[in-house]
């Protein structure tokens, strides 16, 4: 039977507190980010696990230079951010903190609401956070105040990770489950959720361990991981009406770019560590798929590199590849709207998993 917590506001905010905005000095680092560039964009450094090192740092394409906003330092593993008018929200899952900023510009805005819950993924809709967590627990928030409106345990869910909305619906991944015995039975669920009542509805099946959601139109896009041995990293399109998940590629990153699901995959030899990168992009027009959408001239290392994150610029359709080995600063390659290669720079954190864009 599906369990909805319906607590009362008092309960909830007991456990969910929200700290500070405003004149925070800024950290030691680099001098901030200053943009002549007419739109903004900011990556989120996921850190190192256990090391309290995420980051937020300040991109200017115009200038192909970055700097750290009024203030930087996130907490313990970023996971994913959004932008709603012009604010910044990232989850950090660790830290189990949602923060809330405008990057620096104005009058500097740095808002973090703690919960009990690990927040992985964040959707927004009509003014409201939904957050994805562990424990099989999907958040409203309040955007504007960060406060815990709702709070609804699905039925099977456990660890869910990305969310995404089509119409007054919610889509989850559910991945896995950890048995009695500890092992990772893997799963193939989308678990979703009415908006307009704040209840459970159907569950819909694709790629195994899904992880990733995109949204073109009315088609859910989705990137399982697998299960790591016999079943490879998939993407797959699902239909929402009628819930038939149709298979695309092998793929281990994604991102809408101009209409279109861009995508990377990463494969890597364990008996060598020997990694092999292939990019593609699935036009739902046509249903056909293009390799080598990128130009990797002058940057064939990314052909043997592990791909981290892949994102698109909507104001602008530029491309950006992270790359990571989980140890140093990532390295970003940022293509042209025709996939051509244009400037790398470093991204002053390990792990470079988010990129937001705004004017």
């Amino acid at each position: 039977m599906k369990r909805n917590l319906l607590c009362a506001f008092c309960t909830m905010a007991m456990a969910f507190t929200l700290t500070g905005c405003g004149d925070d000095p800024t950290l030691d680092g680099p001098k901030p980010i200053e943009y002549t560039a007419d739109y903004k964009v900011y990556l989120i450094n996921e850190g190192a696990w256990g090391k309290n090192d995420a980051s937020i740092v300040g991109y200017d394409p115009q200038t192909n230079t970055c700097g750290y906003p009024a203030r930087y330092a996130l907490g313990d593993v970023a996971n994913s951010a959004l932008v709603v008018d012009s604010m910044i929200y990232v989850a950090v899952t660790t830290s189990k903190t949602i923060v809330k900023t405008n990057g620096g510009i104005r009058n500097n805005v740095w808002e973090t609401a703690n919960t009990p819950s690990m927040p992985r993924y964040l959707a927004e809709k009509d003014g409201h956070l939904y957050v994805s967590c562990y424990g099989g627990i999907i958040q409203k928030l309040n955007a504007r105040t960060l406060a815990l409106e709702n709070e609804l345990v699905l039925d099977g869910g456990t660890n869910l990770e990305g969310v995404a909305i089509i119409g007054e619906t919610l889509y989850v991944t559910n991945g896995y489950i950890v048995d009695e015995s500890y092992n990772y039975p893997y799963l193939d669920e989308i678990l979703t959720v009415d908006l307009t009542t704040f209840k459970q509805g159907e569950t819909l099946h694709s790629a195994v361990n899904p992880n990733y959601l995109a949204v073109i139109g009315n088609d859910l896009y989705v990137l399982g991981f697998g299960d790591y041995e016999k079943t490879p990293y998939q993407l797959a399109k699902v239909n929402v009406k009628t819930g038939e998940s149709t298979p695309i590629a092998n793929a281990s990153k994604m991102c809408v770019w101009n209409g279109k699901i861009l995508y990377a995959y990463t494969e890597t030899d364990w008996t060598t560590y020997v990694s092999t990168t292939t990019f593609g992009c699935y036009d739902p027009i046509t249903g056909k798929t293009e390799t080598n959408p990128l130009d990797l001239t002058g940057w064939e290392q990314l052909s043997g590199a592990t791909i981290h994150s892949i994102s698109a610029n909507p104001y602008t359709n530029e491309v950006y590849v992270s790359t990571a080995d989980y140890t140093n600063t990532s390295d970003v390659y940022r293509f042209s709207a025709e996939g051509k290669p244009q400037s790398k720079f470093d991204s002053m954190g390990v792990n470079a998993n988010a990129f937001v864009f705004f004017k």
